[in-house]
This record gives structure tokens, C-alpha cells and sequence, in this order.
């Protein structure tokens, strides 16, 4: 009786064991997912499952594929190629977002203030929902829930700031961050834009075209102004006919906390540190671009406008 108590023990430590690094594999396998692409000028489609045993053949199988892969970019001399393709190509976007309510009247743009009600979520919330009581859940719905007034650009969460842009009022949207992780979702509704400038007529004339810089250099990634973020910028001014009235002005700014003139402010917004952006500016939107007498604010100017490589000697 005790040999068969002693095996029975043995058995369940063997078990418990075994039970033991099959959760250690599958957490390191899918904490390190990600690793598989990193670096590399390509990626590898696999099926999602949640089988273990699907996920470790991967995870063996993969590295094999892969370093055959790299042998032949290496043999071709393709890894020079690769590399300069993977710098032209912009970021990924940190979040996504999905419309649940169109809304009604013209849309948000970077530096509007907005009133809106925000409610944060994670996935493993949507996990405990189902062991909470009533009033567990009432408590945890109203703390979760925000009525906020902001300027759109100025919110500690990037990605609301970005995310928002092109809501109408009354519309609500979620906007997930894609971290990878316990990711993170806002459901924002937009109880209203407090903003009446600029106006959907200055917008429908505030035109935007991009250009490759031909003197950029992809030594480095490229990167990209998005609503929020701390931009340097040099800019020209032009009249109608092309003119150059101010050139190679710089500026240093937070886009959409309107700290600059706002066609450069709104101008500013998406533009990629490879590119040369040219505006078309119409009157309405020429407030603070000089301060000159002479400077003609009842007729459309063209701004140039592209990152500047040497921020650190903006004033």
C-alpha cells in the first residue's frame, strides 16, 4: 500500500511537473511572438491557434524556414536592399479604431476642443465581467467612465488624440492601442466640438501635397508628426504665384496645442520626415503666419513645410 501511495505521489509531482513547463512554454511562446519578425525584412503567415502543441511546432519549424530564407537574401546580396526598403517604409500606427456611430456635421481636426465621454476597457476586464457582482460591476463601470474637455492633441493618451480625428459630433468610435499585450480599448462618444475654427469651408480649401525629399537620407527610420507629438519643422512662405515672401523659418511645436500659427499647426499633422509638404493656405487661415504690415492676408499663400534634420538649433 505505501509503494502504490509512494508511485501515486511520484506520479502527481511528475504530472504537476510536466503541467509546470507547458505554461512556462506557452507564456514564453506567446510573450515572444513578436521576436519571430523583428528585424527582419519579411514576415512569416502563420495560422492563428490556440492548440500548444500547433504553437510549439511552430516555434520549431519557423527558425528552420527562416534562416533558409536568410541564406538566400545573404547569397543574392539582397540584405543592403532589404534594409533600405524596411527604412523607407513609415511606422506602424500604435492603435486602431473601428465606428460604431457616424455622427452628424463636420469633423474634428487636430487642435479643436472637444467634449466627449470616454469609457477605458482591457481585455481582461471583458474576462472578469462574469465574476463580478451587481454592484462589483456598477463600481468598476463607474470609474471607468470619463466626461472629459480637451484640446484634441493635449490628451496623455496619444492615441485618443490621433484616434478622434474625423469624429462628427454625436459619433462614437473605439479605439484600441496595439500593444500587444492586455490591450487597451477606449469607446469615446463626441458630445460636441467646442471649436468654431477652423471652419469646414477653410478646410475644404486648405489642400496638402507631399513630396519624397530627394535630399533625405534613410540612415534612419522613418518617423511621422501625428497629433500630439513634439515636431521641428523648417517652413517657407509663398504668395500665389510662388514667390518666396519668408524662407527657411523653423519652428518647434506640439501638434494641435496651437503654439504656432494654425495653417502650420494643421499642416503639420501626419507629415513623414521624408517628405516635402506643400499647403495651399487659404485667407482664413493665415492668422499669425507674419507679423509684417505689408503682408497681404486676403489672398491664398502656399506653405513648404518639412522636418528639420538639426532640431536642437530651433529657438
Amino acid at each position: 500500500m505505501k509503494r502504490i501511495t509512494c508511485w501515486v505521489l511520484k506520479i502527481a509531482v511528475v504530472v504537476s511537473a510536466l503541467f509546470l513547463v507547458l505554461r512556462v512554454v506557452s507564456v514564453f511562446l506567446t510573450e515572444n511572438e513578436a521576436r519571430y519578425t523583428a528585424d527582419k525584412p519579411y514576415s512569416l503567415s502563420v495560422e492563428n491557434s490556440n492548440s500548444l502543441g500547433y504553437r510549439i511546432g511552430v516555434s520549431l519549424i519557423r527558425p528552420i524556414l527562416e534562416a533558409r530564407i536568410d541564406q538566400y537574401i545573404k547569397d543574392q546580396g539582397l540584405e543592403d536592399y532589404f534594409k533600405s526598403l524596411t527604412l523607407k517604409l513609415p511606422p506602424k500606427v500604435s492603435f486602431s479604431f473601428n465606428d460604431v456611430q457616424e455622427g452628424q456635421g463636420s469633423s474634428v481636426v487636430c487642435g479643436q476642443m472637444v467634449t466627449a465621454m470616454v469609457v477605458q476597457s482591457s481585455a481582461s476586464d471583458h474576462e472578469k465581467i462574469g465574476t463580478l457582482s451587481q454592484t462589483e460591476l456598477a463600481e468598476r463601470v463607474k470609474n471607468s467612465v470619463l466626461h472629459l474637455n480637451f484640446q484634441l492633441g493635449t490628451h496623455e493618451v496619444p492615441a485618443l488624440n490621433q484616434g478622434m480625428i474625423g469624429m462628427r459630433a454625436d459619433g462614437s468610435r473605439v479605439v484600441t492601442l496595439n500593444n500587444g499585450g492586455d490591450a487597451l480599448s477606449y469607446y469615446v462618444n463626441l458630445t460636441s466640438i467646442d471649436s468654431s475654427e477652423p471652419s469646414a469651408s477653410a478646410l475644404e480649401r486648405f489642400m496638402v501635397f507631399d513630396k519624397v525629399r530627394t535630399d533625405y537620407d534613410y540612415k534612419e527610420p522613418i518617423t511621422v508628426s501625428r497629433c500630439g507629438d513634439k515636431v521641428s519643422v523648417v517652413y517657407n512662405v509663398r504668395d500665389a504665384s510662388g514667390n518666396v515672401l519668408y524662407e527657411n523659418l523653423k519652428a518647434k511645436f506640439t501638434v494641435g496645442a496651437r503654439q504656432v500659427p494654425i495653417a502650420l499647426d494643421l499642416a503639420a499633422v501626419d507629415l513623414q520626415s521624408d517628405s516635402m509638404r506643400s499647403v495651399i493656405v487659404p485667407p482664413e487661415l493665415l492668422a499669425g503666419l507674419s507679423m509684417d504690415a505689408d503682408f497681404d492676408n486676403s489672398t491664398i499663400k502656399i506653405l513648404e513645410l518639412w522636418m528639420d534634420s538639426d532640431p536642437e538649433e530651433n529657438t
